[in-house]
């Protein structure tokens, strides 16, 4: 059933009963058949409400709206806003950290080194050696800008995995929403 609220006829004061749908429509006066346009949905939300419009009123609310948000309302209204802002903030970071990982081809270089050193003679192994550390410390013990983007890359997806368990409570409230009965 619609709300109904009354709108005094501005010629003899009757009170129409008028839906919200009605707004800016013109309406006749059942009394005085005089023609009224009904005001907008704002100024229809201000008017008294009917009493066969199936909505109680408490006076002592102070609201004529007969509106109520309750805990089932507040559970789906606040499990779906945190289940959205948390899944695309986690999907947002994880591609972003997708996009960092790079793939070394650390192995292949020391399996093409390793192929060679059967075939060396000890003066070229000593040689090949005292090449790799003139330089300083050899790359396996310095962390390559490739592995500083993987573990940062690590540490994004983590944040991720935090921001959609976050998405799966939102989804947690929407469920229990279903759950709770309407007082």
């Amino acid at each position: 059933m619609a709300q109904l609220y009354l709108l005094p006829c501005a010629n003899c004061g009757h009170k129409i009963e008028i839906e919200p749908k009605q707004a800016g429509s013109e309406i006749v006066c059942p009394a005085c058949q005089a023609k009224i346009t009904a005001p907008t949905m704002g100024g229809i939300k201000k008017l008294e409400l009917s009493q066969s419009s199936g909505v109680m009123v408490d006076p002592k609310a102070g609201s004529t709206s007969g509106r109520h948000y309750g805990i089932k309302q507040w559970l789906f209204a606040g499990g779906l806003l945190v289940l959205v802002l948390a899944a695309v903030s986690g999907f947002a970071i994880w591609f972003y950290a997708d996009s960092l990982v790079t793939i070394s081809d650390m192995d292949a270089r020391v399996a093409q080194a390793n192929q060679n050193i059967p075939n060396l003679r000890p003066a070229q192994v000593w040689d090949a050696w005292d090449d790799l550390t003139s330089a300083g410390p050899m790359d396996e013990w310095k962390e390559s800008p490739r592995q500083g983007q993987n573990k940062q890359a690590g540490y994004l997806k983590s944040f991720a995995y935090g921001f959609m368990g976050i998405a799966a409570l939102g989804l947690v409230s929407i469920g229990l929403s279903f759950l709770v009965k309407q007082r």
